[in-house]
């Protein structure tokens, strides 16, 4: 027999547990669905900007070596001297491949380096270039041919596969005055990030 001070407790039911459970799972499964897509978005971004970064720091370094191409300290001074003075620096620039590459996706050129109005093979080496190869941009080094081994990857590969470099000349008069470069790009962890970057510039120095 119950008396006035006896309390009776009842807990949740079976079926209220299990009603409880499916309803905080499907709670902890949306949140981590959420957290899921907004962490991938994030990332995707974070590789976005680095692709970019990347390749704005290539063109960069490569339209401000090629504006480089042709200087001649001495020039002045020899053609006040000479007016049939031909200067070696005039018209370096060349393009071609490394065999297997697309065409024009290799570019050597020279300049006066250490201002003596000779283009020395020593160090310092005044032959310059950049190359596509293997999905990567190369670096001349060592006055090295364009088809040889032993270029320098500027692009980082762990970061960005190279689709397509190439370098083009804009003058009908034959001269290497104006050029052109063209990279596409696309991110190694995630392909179907891609970019594209081009640039059209003045050479003052090339003839």
């Amino acid at each position: 027999m119950l008396n006035a001070n006896t309390r009776i407790y009842t807990g949740f039911s079976l079926i209220e547990l299990l009603i409880a459970m499916a309803i905080s799972i499907s709670l902890i499964t949306a949140l981590i669905s959420f957290v899921s897509v907004n962490l991938i978005g994030h990332s995707k971004l974070i590789m976005q900007q680095r692709l970019s970064d990347e390749l704005h720091s290539i063109v960069s370094l490569i339209q401000s070596d090629l504006n480089r191409a042709g200087f001649d300290a001495t020039s002045a001074l020899q053609y006040t001297l000479s007016n049939n003075y031909a200067a070696a620096f005039a018209n370096s620039i060349e393009l071609s491949a490394f065999p297997g590459e697309p065409v024009d996706s290799c570019v050597t050129f020279a300049y006066d380096r250490d201002m003596d109005g000779e283009i020395d093979a020593a160090n310092p080496n005044e032959r310059f270039g950049f190359r596509l190869r293997e999905n990567s941009i190369e670096v001349r080094q060592r006055g090295l041919l364009c088809d040889a081994n032993g270029w320098q990857d500027i692009s980082d590969s762990s970061v960005i596969i190279i689709d397509h470099f190439a370098i083009q000349t804009l003058d009908e008069n034959g001269s290497n005055s104006r050029l052109a470069v063209r990279i596409d790009a696309s991110s190694k962890q995630i392909p179907s990030i891609q970019r594209r970057i081009q640039r059209h510039w003045q050479i003052s120095n090339e003839h």
